[in-house]
């Protein structure tokens, strides 16, 4: 929650990558996506464009080691919960 996380950022400094350091490809994600918000997914896969990163996946060893923190949710899950908050937030809740 966003409590919890304040606590444990209050007296820390500096940037920290919250992730699963799991990589995940662009397309999985929005699949995901869709699948929650019960659409069909809809896209096209085209060629890379020049400097278009092939690869990239958070390490979250900073936050680990000052926050002492850790995952404890699956990527879906967590996508699940914030699309229902920001839901919750354009309906007026």
């Amino acid at each position: 929650s966003r409590k919890y996380m304040w606590k444990m950022t209050k007296n820390s400094n500096g940037i920290y990558n919250i992730s699963t350091e799991i990589e995940t490809k662009t397309y999985d994600l929005y699949e995901m996506i869709c699948k929650i918000l019960k659409m069909k997914p809809k896209y096209t896969i085209l060629p890379p464009r020049p400097g278009d990163i092939a690869k990239s996946c958070l390490i979250n060893a900073k936050a680990r080691q000052e926050l002492n923190w850790t995952p404890k949710i699956a990527l879906s899950e967590g996508l699940s919960d914030t699309i229902k908050y920001f839901q919750l937030l354009s309906s007026g809740e």
